[in-house]
């Protein structure tokens, strides 16, 4: 394992066609780094919001897909946001929660060190019962 001195969070999210996610923390209040202030929680206004940036579907946030909170995200495209850096301490932690729906079709796509032609992923994909992760790669999905 090798140690990223620096990792530009993107906040990059895809969730595919009806997997509900909420991205948290052990917390489960939304992204945030470990023993610091949460980078996104979902309970604000109406999605999407700056500085969030979207590819092409932005998705929604309700009440019914939310975790511990009040409000969760399903159904976006790729979703970023390129403000918060991540990664330049050893020891900081990144986690993500994910909820597959029912009928357990699509996937769940998780980046990180983002850069304009693609990004690092971790993948849940329910419909193939496949979790890994995927070094590089564009914006688009993927058959596993």
């Amino acid at each position: 394992m090798y140690l990223l001195h620096r990792i530009i969070f993107t906040g990059l999210i895809f969730i595919s066609w009806e997997i509900y996610a909420q991205v948290a923390l052990p917390t489960f209040q939304g992204v945030q780094f470990a023993g610091s202030a949460t980078i996104e929680d979902f309970e604000s206004g109406t999605w999407r919001w700056d500085p969030w940036a979207v590819t092409s579907s932005s998705g929604s946030v309700s009440s019914s897909h939310a975790h511990d909170g009040s409000r969760g995200l399903t159904d976006p495209d790729w979703v970023y946001r390129t403000d918060v850096t991540f990664g330049n301490t050893a020891g900081k932690k990144l986690s993500v929660w994910a909820r597959p729906s029912s009928n357990s079709s699509g996937r769940f796509y998780f980046g990180f060190s983002a850069s304009a032609s693609g990004t690092r992923k971790l993948v849940m994909a329910p419909n193939t019962t496949v979790f890994c992760f995927m070094d590089g790669g564009n914006y688009e999905n993927y058959t596993i």
